[in-house]
């Protein structure tokens, strides 16, 4: 059976082997500043973002609007980062909702990641799922 891969460069591709394979751009994100607002926002069309960041303050990243985006809309977020700062991350719209919390921000340490999930509606919003470097996955 052919593996079907779906890509933001090819669109539907056909290889050899089996299964689906979706694959979204893969975005590297590095913010230097600590403001209260998102420095950059992650692009629509992200579906695993590198984020990074310097010096020993929180670095803001905004996740996308959700007004393009469908149901299940997918972004793996990881702290590639070079220093101990963590990254915050925070909904682009202004009544952005986090796990049904408006406004809501959240952080990731450096080496952790998180799984974002766009819930197809205002409320819940992105729908978020963390993850911890210092925890083996079972």
């Amino acid at each position: 059976m052919p593996k079907v891969k779906i890509n933001n460069a090819q669109g539907l591709v056909q290889e050899t082997g089996g299964g689906v394979a979706l694959f979204s751009a893969i975005e590297n994100i590095t913010s230097t500043s600590a403001t209260v607002q998102a420095q950059f926002t992650i692009s629509p069309t992200t579906s695993v973002a590198l984020l990074g960041g310097g010096g020993g303050t929180n670095r803001m990243i905004g996740l996308p609007a959700t007004g393009s985006l469908s149901p299940g809309h997918t972004i793996v977020l990881v702290n590639t980062g070079s220093s101990a700062a963590s990254v915050r991350v925070e909904p682009s719209e202004e009544q952005g909702y986090v796990n049904n919390i408006a406004n809501a921000k959240f952080n990731i340490a450096k080496g952790d990641s998180s799984i974002c999930v766009y819930s197809g509606t205002n409320r819940p919003g992105w729908i978020v799922i963390q993850g911890s470097a210092d925890e083996t996955p079972s």
